[in-house]
């Protein structure tokens, strides 16, 4: 059983019925989608910057280094190496369970919500019109891309908790004080940390393996390859892994598609095959239904 757990919805990239045929041909069983948070742009794993830029990646040198290399924020956007993209800080979440109802036995959904801009009161309501869904899956927050503070993801986690789903967050840089606070202020809520605990790596594994609560996902071949993936799963152990995409950013085939297995081959090369089971989508859905320890 093969899950992605991490997928962007991008209305032109994602056609339900011939995705579902791609994850046929790639052998994936289910994908959890999630709204778009920036233009869709190429992001070759391949490619010389992103080689370079995992070499530094989870190195405690680089980090200032890395900070400053990787992106700046301008006006309603982002520039990554040189080229300008817009961010979606507020996208609409009903497309994509649309999307999902289509397909509920291969498809599931992430709320997005966005404390910055939205009150406790609307994240709650947008929440609960989507939670009674077969296939919500949990919470996604974006503080790197919607650039605020972690610890405004305090009214997050009181409206998640009682749901018993997932929080899945990409880390802005500057934030590891806040959320190992806020990962302790909650222990019944599974935190997800997305792309290996971006930006920190290596550097914050340490003070997140004694906190149950807390799993990382192996998404993304701009950030993780097979060597990141490996040190993670010594790091945590199988049972606190998750393979996802971060598609349709990644690999493109010859005709331009996402290439699902490929990305799924470049993270997973180095995962034993005892525990690749749950690492590629067992513990996915232990969270989904709330079945962990």
């Amino acid at each position: 059983m093969i899950i992605d757990s991490h997928y962007h919805f991008h209305a032109g990239e994602f056609d339900v019925e011939k995705k579902i045929e791609a994850m046929d041909k790639a052998g994936i069983e289910r994908i959890a989608l999630m709204p778009p948070v920036v233009t869709l742009f190429e992001a070759d794993p391949a490619s010389i910057p992103m080689r370079a830029a995992r070499m530094i990646m989870g190195k405690r040198v680089f980090y200032s280094i890395f900070k400053r290399a990787m992106c700046t924020f301008e006006g309603d956007g982002i520039n990554i190496l040189g080229k300008h993209y817009e961010l979606f800080n507020l996208p609409g979440n009903k497309p994509v369970f649309d999307a999902a109802a289509k397909a509920p036995e291969r498809l599931c959904a992430y709320v997005l919500v966005n404390p910055k801009l939205q009150s406790e009161e609307e994240m709650r309501a947008e929440v609960e019109k989507y939670a009674g869904e077969e296939t919500f899956c949990g919470i996604k927050v974006h503080p790197f891309y919607g650039q605020y503070e972690v610890s405004l993801l305090d009214p997050v986690c009181r409206i998640l908790e009682p749901y018993g789903k997932p929080l899945l967050i990409h880390l802005p840089f500057d934030c590891k004080d806040d959320i190992l606070a806020l990962i302790d202020k909650y222990p019944k809520v599974n935190f997800v940390l997305a792309h290996c605990a971006f930006p920190y790596f290596d550097m914050i594994w340490p003070e997140l393996v004694g906190r149950k609560n807390v799993y990382v996902d192996i998404s993304s071949g701009a950030y993780i390859d097979g060597r990141m993936a490996g040190r993670a799963l010594k790091a945590f152990g199988p049972d606190r892994l998750l393979y996802g995409t971060d598609g349709p950013f990644g690999f493109l085939d010859s005709s331009g598609e996402f290439d699902m297995r490929a990305e799924y081959e470049f993270a997973t090369k180095r995962i034993p095959a005892d525990a690749l089971d749950a690492v590629s989508g067992e513990n996915f859905m232990k969270l989904w239904r709330g079945q962990n320890d």
